[in-house]
């Protein structure tokens, strides 16, 4: 297989000829810390969604519990828990998705 062998040589050569590639940043040699970043990308995604589901659903359930014969402070307990989760959206939502501030 003379084709496959030029090729090789070739490969190689070219391998040969460029200088070793060497990191601007001496963070990224450290392969561990690849691994603790995404573990707590992870983390907070999970943290993210937590706070966009049981806020509403801990509410709902106050709710549904004081309607069928618990004590009425669960239902005003699950209006302003909801309520609070609400504001909390809104200003989280304004604040990252707001227009950025101009520097002049």
């Amino acid at each position: 297989m003379p084709v496959v062998d030029t090729v090789l040589e070739r490969l190689r050569a070219r391998r040969a000829a460029r200088p070793p590639v060497v990191s601007d940043d001496e963070r990224s040699e450290s392969p561990g810390l690849y691994i603790l970043v995404g573990l707590a990308s992870l983390a907070l995604v999970a943290l993210a969604l937590t706070f966009l589901v049981v806020p509403p659903a801990l509410a709902a359930h106050l709710v549904i519990r004081a309607q069928r014969g618990g004590p009425s402070f669960l239902r005003w307990a699950g209006i302003a828990l909801m309520s609070v989760w609400f504001v909390l959206l809104l200003l989280i939502g304004r604040r990252v998705m707001g227009r950025p501030v101009r520097e002049e």
